[in-house]
Order: structure tokens, then sequence, then C-alpha cells
């Protein structure tokens, strides 16, 4: 009796943790980098990755590395993807630079809120 005791009240509050999962993406994807690639790739697909008014396409990104940046403040973590690319772009209006890789900032749904370019010149 105490076994079935114990086995409904354990049962009754993992409903109640899985009803209370939140919707928040990089929540739930925390530490694990190729979910968080899937995400970043989607936001790529739905056109949000903008570099000098070029939409870049997920077909020239070698994604290769997540960075969680915590701050002391207690706040969640940013969550940055690093990618290069297949091949270099030239920069329109800057001469003798090319793109050589983009970072982005991804906000807590999943979208890219902000692109960081590192670049190289020309040899």
């Amino acid at each position: 009796m105490i076994v079935l005791a114990v086995l409904v009240v354990y049962n009754i509050s993992t409903f109640a943790s899985i009803s209370e999962q939140s919707t928040n993406i990089l929540k739930l994807e925390k530490h694990q980098p190729k979910e968080i690639i899937d995400v970043f790739l989607k936001a790529v697909d739905r056109g949000e990755l903008i570099v000098f008014e070029q939409t870049i396409d997920k077909s020239i990104l070698i994604p290769l590395r997540v960075e969680y940046i915590y701050k002391l403040d207690g706040s969640q973590p940013t969550v940055i993807i690093y990618s290069e690319i297949k091949k270099l772009i030239h920069i329109p209006e800057h001469e003798g630079i090319r793109l050589r890789g983009i970072s982005t900032i991804l906000d807590s749904v999943g979208h890219i809120i902000e692109i960081r370019v590192h670049v190289i010149p020309e040899q």
C-alpha cells in the first residue's frame, strides 16, 4: 500500500513538472550545442542573417562554436554561435577586406538579435 501511494505521488509530481516546462527554446537547449545550432539554422532559413545588406544562406556557413556568456548578475546567459564562411565574401564599399566569419547572438526564442562579422585583409 505504501509503495502504491509513493508511485501515485511520484507520478503526479512528474506530470506537474512536465506541464510547467518553459517554452523558452534556448533554456531547454542549454549546453546542447547541436540543438542550438539547429535553432540558429532555422533562424538563418527564415532570412534573419543579413550582413552588409546581403541575406546569408546556410549553405555557405560552417558553424564551429557555441559560446555561453554568463553575467555575474544572475541573468540568463548570452548564446553566441560562431560560423566561418565556406567562400570569402567581398564586402561592398570596403575595398581590401573580405568577410571570413560571423558571430550571431540569439534571443530566448531563437531569433538572431545581433550579428558580428569577422573580416580579413585581401591578399
